[in-house]
Order: C-alpha cells, then structure tokens, then sequence
C-alpha cells in the first residue's frame, strides 16, 4: 500500500470512528492527544482495568486503542474479553489496520506518521491540528 493510499485509508478509519461517536479507549495523555489532534472526540483514558470496564458498560460499542506492542496485545485481550462479557461490543477496524498496515506500536505516534505521511520527502510538515482535522472530517 503506498504512502497516499495509507493516508487515505487512515482518513476513512478515523472519520468512521468519528461519525459514529463512539468512545474510543486509550492508556494514556498523549495517546488521549494525538486521536484529538486527528479529529476523535470522545476518548477515555484507560484507568485500573475494572473501573474502565465499569464506565464502558453503557456504550453499546467501543473502540480499543491501546498501544499495539505486547503489553498492549495482552491488555486489549482482557479489556476486550470483559467489555464483550457485560455486553459491550467492540470496534477492532481501526486498531486492525494500524496492526496490518503500519508500523506504528505506539498510538501516541499517530497523528506524526499521519502527517509523514502527506508530505513528499515523509518529514513532519508545519501542519496545524485544525487542518488534520478538517481533513480526517472531510474524509
């Protein structure tokens, strides 16, 4: 997949998520910034496992974003397990693709490869969040 098509999918996946306002769990500050800096408004962030899964149970569905490495695989296992067993589904779509189709680990570090991504020689271009966001929006 080359780097616009990348982009473009990253778009899609975003804009779902924030059309269909759902609430997106993070493990912490920085993840919670980087989805807002790419458009996603209703982030919790990830506090001791039962009390996040006690504040989800009124959502009909979720999104798990912890980080992809190992600690975050195990984490996302126990959170998804839980979140399913008190009736809570769970969005994997955008959680799969940066999986499979990047190289991110860190969520933290997505709204930089995000915007790598549009520019021609994959630096960081003086992009406002504003400008992401309307972009991510516009989808």
């Amino acid at each position: 997949m080359s780097p616009l098509e990348q982009r473009s999918a990253l778009v899609k996946h975003l804009s779902e998520t924030a059309a269909r306002n759902l609430l997106v769990i993070v493990e912490g500050k920085n993840d919670k910034a980087a989805l807002e800096k790419l458009g996603i408004r209703r982030i919790m962030l990830l506090d001791a496992h039962y009390k996040t899964v006690e504040k989800a149970i009124g959502e009909r569905e979720v999104a798990l974003l912890v980080d992809l490495d190992r600690h975050g695989r195990t984490l996302y296992h126990r959170l998804h397990h839980d979140l399913t067993r008190h009736g809570v589904r769970v969005d994997n779509h955008l959680r799969e693709f940066l999986l499979k189709e990047t190289p991110l680990r860190q969520i933290e570090g997505l709204y930089s490869y995000f915007c790598r991504l549009g520019s021609r020689d994959g630096r960081l271009p003086h992009r406002t969040a504003k400008m992401v966001a309307q972009q991510a929006a516009l989808g």
